[in-house]
């Protein structure tokens, strides 16, 4: 499926991004507020970086960290923070930066092709040993979503470059937490994922996804939403078809 970049702008446009932007960087703010308590990075990269939220959110952490932003060139209309060294860059294509302390990837790679999955996450793993990563559940629905998949699919693959994922959020405190309401994904779906040989891995032992956790959870709220559509639908259809048994018998009189 060819990947339809007129589309992605008109739909992800500043309009978009603009009534986005609170709700990601609230929750960004949390996410990497409670990560920097635990792991003081120095440095972070986002592939599919968007207008910005996440980078603003980090630098607000420390004015020193380094931060690098990589997306397609249409961000350039859209950013809302520009405080970062930005690389304009199709993600579906091969991405080599130097390593950071932290890379993050989050609602990102469901846009990507299917073919660019191992690859994709192989690039990541190249940029750092630590690695915030989240991806649109298999189900989810939204425009060029070409690969939804469940977190177990992420996560085997992040296994096979020597990566486990590590939960370090308190899911219980943030999972009906007012800021998350919009972006109940980061809750439900994001991993840390760490390099089993780092001293971090050690380190956050505690936070390592046991064998028995079930990973494949999607919140309610994205279920909520898609009930929501479905019965929308079903409401134009039936509208639909009454207003063309209408146009039927209307027809059919004239005759």
């Amino acid at each position: 499926m060819k990947f339809n970049y007129n589309l992605y702008k008109k739909i992800y446009n500043k309009d978009y991004y603009d009534n986005l932007q609170n709700s990601s960087y609230e929750a960004a703010k949390i996410i990497l507020g409670d990560l920097y308590k635990i792991y003081k990075f120095k440095s972070l990269a986002d592939f599919g970086c968007g207008a910005g939220g996440w980078l603003k959110a980090a630098s607000e952490l420390n004015n020193d960290i380094k931060l690098t932003g990589i997306d397609r060139e249409y961000i350039k209309g859209i950013l809302s923070f520009n405080k970062a060294n930005f690389i304009f860059k199709n993600l579906e294509d091969s991405i080599n930066i130097e390593e950071h302390d932290l890379t993050i990837s989050l609602e990102t790679a469901e846009h990507l092709q299917p073919k660019r999955a191992e690859s994709f996450i192989k690039d990541l793993c190249q940029s750092s040993n630590v690695i915030l990563f989240s991806a649109a559940v298999d189900g989810h629905g939204g425009v060029n979503h070409y690969n939804e998949q469940t977190q177990s699919y992420w996560i085997n693959i992040f296994r096979e470059n020597g990566y486990d994922p590590f939960i370090f959020l308190d899911r219980k405190k943030y999972w009906f937490h007012p800021t998350f309401k919009k972006c109940p994904h980061y809750i439900a779906g994001s991993f840390l994922y760490i390099n089993k040989d780092t001293e971090l891995y050690n380190l956050l032992e505690k936070f390592k996804v046991k064998d028995n956790f079930v990973v494949d959870i999607v919140h309610p709220n994205i279920l909520k939403w898609r009930k929501d559509e479905y019965i929308g639908l079903k409401h134009n259809l039936r509208r639909t078809f009454v207003s063309f048994k209408k146009y039927l018998r209307r027809i059919t009189h004239k005759h």
